[in-house]
């Protein structure tokens, strides 16, 4: 089971892990900024077809880069991209499990000719194992990178990640646990990790980056206090890029997206955001599937903080849940309704615009968590409600519930912001185990002020 690997179940070659090479290496998302398509021609004989091919790439990678060519492989070490004659295409494919490669090529049409992504997901948890589900159903070339041995065997065994996302076969992505594999094979990163790991992950990332790579940040929290600037990780991603002589685009993507549901293939919305909208559109157009639909904005702050913020209100939907389990919705609703107001006064002191709270970062993730049962953060809630500790609540679950500590975040922020924040304050103290579960609910409640 585990080809390619060394005892520590760590990659060696890429090569060795993947019987489907992930070799090109031009940019992929469309039209270069300036209008101009990079692009490097191919020989008849290299190419195996007739006539010549353009290879077009996206302006994030300078023009210098093209003339390295793709990485070589066990299938072309000539260094020339791995395309084969249309007539040999079905056998090569059936019998190693090959994709496409993933160009914007433009020129020819035929099988293997598509414009598809060469996605890198870092951190297989329920998103991301998700995401790369769905993306590999579209045609995307998907690698996932896990810390954890027992994802990545039940990855390389099974094609399946059964700790998180149990019942849904992924063939055709490959894993790894070797993270420069991931930024040597791939051009989009997805940084599917917890806010309270991702930037520790992204310090060993950026070493391996090329300037052909766009960062999208999954994680739906604020950065450590002790990071300073906007608070938001995606800030604080810009930050180090720039401090390593770095200008990679950083893009966040947020929504109401519960993971299974997404796999499930039910109509899903969610936002993409980044300071240069063009950035957002493309990755959009590029990422979204029949299913997946992704709106491109420019309010990556505001996308964030709601993304962030929503999770604190979902706990508190789940005390309802945990007291009342026949019922509750009336409250809910009133939790809703003031969780919200706050968030939206909160939130534009802190640099969101108003608009994104009406969007699928704002009022659409903050409905779907705070009543789904697949919520990790309602389900904490639920438990805490129920008349568990926080301690043993967050013990019977073995996925990150974010809303704990953006309730701390988020209070310590109003306190230096001076903004009264009466609802998260009690969701607070209620954590702190310095109220009851009732009384918080009750001020929670009562915090509203039309």
């Amino acid at each position: 089971w585990c080809r390619g690997q060394d005892s520590n179940l760590r990659s060696t070659t890429h090569s060795d892990l993947n019987a489907a090479p992930l070799t090109a290496r031009e940019p992929l998302l469309g039209l270069p900024t300036n209008g101009i398509p990079y692009f490097r021609m191919a020989n008849q004989k290299s190419m195996g077809v007739a006539g010549q091919v353009m290879v077009q790439g996206t302006g994030f990678e300078p023009a210098k880069h093209y003339a390295l060519g793709p990485k070589p492989s066990p299938f072309d070490h000539s260094g020339t991209p791995a395309l084969y004659r249309a007539g040999d295409f079905t056998s090569i494919r059936q019998r190693l499990g090959w994709s496409h490669p993933h160009r914007v090529i433009t020129g020819r049409s035929g099988p293997m000719f598509d414009n598809m992504a060469r996605i890198g997901v870092v951190g297989l948890g329920n998103w991301g194992t998700a995401l790369a589900y769905v993306w590999c159903e579209d045609g995307h070339n998907v690698l996932g990178w896990t810390i954890e041995q027992e994802v990545y065997e039940t990855m390389m065994t099974d094609g399946e990640n059964s700790k998180y996302l149990p019942g849904y076969q992924i063939p055709k992505m490959q894993a790894t646990m070797e993270l420069s594999d991931i930024t040597s094979e791939c051009e989009i990163v997805v940084l599917a990790l917890p806010s309270g790991v991702i930037l520790s992950v992204v310090d060993d990332l950026i070493p391996h980056l090329r300037p052909s790579h766009v960062l999208i940040d999954l994680a739906k929290g604020l950065a450590p206090s002790e990071e300073g600037g906007s608070g938001m990780i995606s800030d604080a991603i810009e930050r180090r890029l720039q401090d390593a002589g770095k200008s990679n685009p950083v893009v966040v993507m947020t929504g109401p997206t519960i993971a299974p549901e997404v796999a499930q293939g039910v109509m899903t919305t969610a936002l993409v955001a980044c300071h240069d909208r063009s950035v957002a559109d493309r990755i959009a157009e590029r990422l979204s599937t029949g299913n997946l639909i992704l709106k491109a904005a420019d309010d990556p702050i505001g996308a964030e903080l709601w993304g962030a913020y929503k999770n604190t209100v979902a706990l508190a939907c789940g005390l309802v849940d945990g007291l009342h389990p026949g019922g509750g919705d009336n409250l809910k609703a009133a939790l809703v309704l003031s969780g919200f107001s706050e968030g939206i006064m909160l939130l534009e002191a802190m640099g969101a615009e108003s608009g994104t709270a009406f969007g699928p970062a704002g009022i659409g993730d903050l409905y779907v968590t705070s009543t789904s049962p697949r919520s990790r953060n309602r389900t904490l809630g639920e438990k805490l409600g129920s008349g568990l500790s926080l301690e043993d609540s967050q013990g019977e679950m073995h996925m990150v519930a974010e809303g704990v500590r953006a309730c701390r975040m988020f209070n310590n922020r109003a306190r230096r912001l001076g903004v009264a924040v009466p609802f998260i304050s009690a969701l607070e103290g209620l954590l702190d185990g310095d109220i009851s579960v009732e009384d918080a609910v009750h001020s929670m409640v009562d915090s509203y002020e039309g």
